[in-house]
Parts: C-alpha cells; sequence; structure tokens
C-alpha cells in the first residue's frame, strides 16, 4: 500500500499499522460457525482498539458482513464453483478463490494479516503477500481444529473428508513454514500441532467468547417456549442425527416435549427432516433453521435445555452461549469441554442417545437438579468473554508487527 493509500485507509498517517482479515473461505449467506464468529469479533474489537481493520471476502460473503465487522471490505471474484450445492464444489471454490485472492491480499499492503482458519484460500495468498509484498507483513492463523482420520470421522462422507484433510495438511505445510502465530481455541490443539512438528513458542492459546453484553439485554419469553435446543451448522459431525432419536426417547417419557433446532446449513437439513419424520416428531421438533443475532440469545433463553450431541470441537460457542444464558446444558463427552467448561455441562458417553435422553428427562422433571445445573453452567461459560478473547490475540500480532520497521 503506499503511503498516500495507507494515509486514506488509516485516517492518520503513514505509520498507521493495518491488519487484513482473510475471510476468503465463507460460504452461504450467513455467518453461521463458530470460526466464522472468531474473524467477526476480532475485526470488529481491532477496530474499536484503534486497529485499522480491513477483511478480504469472497462476494458471495453475506451482505451482513461489513455491518457486523465494522470495517471495509474488499470481495474476490466469484467463482464457477459458488453457490453450487453438494460438498464436492467446495475444494474447487476454494483453490480458485485462492489464485484470485492472491493479488487483492497483496495490493492492501497489510502490516499483518490473520486468516481466519486454516483453509487453503486463506493461507496461499496470506503466505504468498507475506513472502512477495514489500512491507514484508507478520503473518497469525488460526487453527479451530485438526480434522479426524478420513476413515474414522463421523457422518461425512469420506471422499469428502479425505479432500478435507488432504487441503488441511496442505496448508499446515505452509503453515507450518511461513505463519508468525497461530491462535487455537484450546490446550489439546495446541498438542496435536506441536506433535506435527510445529513450534509450540508460535502457538497461542486464545479460546473463543460470547457476547455477554448481548446476551444480557437479551429478553426472555415470559414462558419457556420450548424444552430443550440445539444450536450449530447443521452437519453430521454436530450430531444432528442424533437428534431425532435422542428426542423419541425423550417424548416416550413426556409427550409434549419440544425441541427447538437452529442453525444454517442447506447440505443436510433435508435429510435431517426424514429422520425426524421417520421417529414421528414433526410435533415436537421446530427446524428454524439460521435464527438472527437480534433474536438469537431470546430464542435460547425461551427453552429449558441446552443439548450439544457433536462428534468433534474445538470449543463450541453455541454451547457456551446456552450456557451463559442461564440453561443447563448435556453434552457429549469431548475431552476439549473437560479442558474448557469443567463440570459446567452434564457430559454423557460419546454417541448414547440413551443417556442424553435420560439426563435431559431429570433436567424437566427435577426442577432443583435444574437449577443446580443451571448456576454451574453459567458460571463455567462467563469466564469467556469477547473481549479478553480479541486482546489476547491483538496483543500477540501487536508484538510481532513492533518488529517492523
Amino acid at each position: 500500500m503506499t503511503d498516500s493509500r495507507r494515509e486514506a485507509v488509516g485516517g492518520s498517517g503513514e505509520n498507521r499499522r493495518v491488519i487484513a482479515i482473510l475471510a476468503i473461505h465463507l460460504l452461504g449467506e450467513n455467518i453461521g460457525t463458530g470460526g466464522d464468529r472468531v474473524l467477526v469479533e476480532f475485526a470488529k474489537r481491532w477496530r474499536r482498539s484503534g486497529r485499522e481493520v480491513v477483511v478480504i471476502a469472497p462476494a458471495t460473503a453475506p451482505a451482513s458482513l461489513q455491518s457486523q465487522t465494522a470495517s471495509p471490505t474488499r470481495f474476490v471474484k466469484s467463482t464457477p464453483f459458488d453457490g453450487r450445492p453438494g460438498l464436492f464444489a467446495i475444494p474447487f471454490a476454494y483453490l480458485f478463490r485462492a489464485i484470485r485472492g492472491i493479488p487483492i491480499v497483496a495490493e492492501v499492503g497489510a502490516d499483518a494479516i490473520y486468516s481466519g482458519g486454516d483453509f487453503i484460500c486463506n493461507v496461499l495468498p496470506g503466505v504468498w503477500a507475506k513472502s512477495r509484498s514489500p512491507q514484508r507483513p507478520r503473518l497469525a492463523v488460526s487453527i479451530h481444529h485438526i480434522n479426524a482420520n478420513p476413515f474414522a470421522r463421523h457422518g461425512n462422507s469420506r471422499i469428502a473428508s479425505m479432500v478435507s484433510y488432504v487441503l488441511q495438511r496442505l496448508s499446515f505445510r505452509l503453515i507450518k513454514r511461513h505463519a508468525d502465530i497461530i491462535f487455537v481455541l484450546n490446550g489439546a490443539v495446541k498438542s496435536q500441532l506441536v506433535d506435527l512438528g510445529f513450534e509450540p513458542e508460535r502457538i497461542v492459546i486464545t479460546g473463543a467468547g460470547v457476547d455477554l453484553e448481548r446476551i444480557d439485554r437479551a429478553e426472555a419469553p415470559a414462558e419457556p417456549q420450548f424444552d430443550a435446543c440445539f444450536a450449530g451448522r447443521l452437519n453430521p459431525t454436530k450430531g444432528i442425527f442424533d437428534l431425532a432419536p435422542t428426542w423419541r426417547k425423550v417424548v416416550d417419557q413426556l409427550p409434549d416435549a419440544k425441541l427447538l433446532v437452529m442453525g444454517g446449513g442447506d447440505e443436510w437439513r433435508g435429510a435431517l427432516k426424514s429422520g425426524i419424520a421417520g421417529q414421528g416428531l414433526e410435533g415436537h421438533i421446530s427446524v428454524a433453521g439460521f435464527v438472527p443475532d437480534e433474536d438469537y440469545h431470546s430464542s435460547i433463553k425461551g427453552c429449558r435445555v441446552f443439548i450439544a450431541p457433536s462428534y468433534e470441537e474445538g470449543f463450541n460457542i453455541a454451547l457456551c452461549e446456552g450456557m451463559a444464558c442461564g440453561l443447563p446444558a448435556v453434552a457429549y463427552s469431548l475431552s476439549v469441554y473437560r479442558e474448557l467448561f469443567g463440570k459446567g455441562p452434564t457430559l454423557v458417553p460419546t454417541g448414547d442417545t440413551d443417556a442424553m435422553a435420560r439426563e435431559i428427562v431429570k433436567l424437566l422433571t427435577d426442577r432443583r437438579y435444574h437449577g443446580e445445573r443451571a448456576a454451574a453452567a453459567s458460571e463455567s461459560a462467563r469466564r469467556y468473554d469477547w473481549q479478553r478473547v480479541a486482546a489476547t490475540a491483538l496483543t500477540a500480532i501487536d508484538s510481532e508487527m513492533s518488529r517492523l520497521p
């Protein structure tokens, strides 16, 4: 970026530091995944802290992206694979975006580049800009979780899982060699990366967070609207196909019980609804799809229990939000939950829908137990605030930028 361009963007002269946030991987019409929420929260809070932030996103990015990040946005031209149905189009879209994103990232001339995930379409332009730009920007990358072996991964097709696995490992090679900072959500991911040969001193554990101010402003309905809710991307790894079998067992004991399912993603919605119909639960499970921010936390507060049957997670922001809203939570027994949330959620054996249903029924029928578990969940979740998380990441980036000439 020339001095004149830098002054126009930064507003305070040539020494203004610019951070480019790479969101070239975004899919769909909404900010729906936890990793995407991390980059949005980083962008708006870094900007409030006085840094100049430029977001680089695909032309298909959600219309609300610029308002949510409160930052100017540069767009990567659409590819022939954008918007095509099915998981198999995504790798080709990402490879096209990587090529088209390189000149845009380089032209911004940032002092630091932050990749909101280890997606190849973010990492490749970031590495190129770091290697070729006159500014020699610092490069930070978030790695939210490490894909499981494609032959053991739950839910997704084996071919799609294998492609995802290979692309992530390719990104890892580039990150390992070129990234100055690697942000992770928990200690388990850091340990896995160290085992893969990453230098531990470059890895910073940030965790994720919740917007406590927004949560506390959200009004709860006068009476609960649903007995339980699920929130998250509609994907098999989130355990969405365990929802109907679990709720069938709940309804067998509590015939009027109702479950709210919130989350974006069209790829698996039809199969989810077919599973619900197969269990005869159309009147007991409401699939609401994506719920806008202004209604989201009120919708959670309109439920009595939060359930999280995920098979793999790096953090699970939705679970944290549910607990911060005051709901007791039931989740599968993932090690990351024990590390991050302690005794906040009640954990049941992974894949055990009988155990999950029993715990839900107990929470819905034992008022004292419900209160005890709700208090434990709230205390656990409210330690995680976006302001602290964003500040931790920004301090690491500022430290790297201080080494620039």
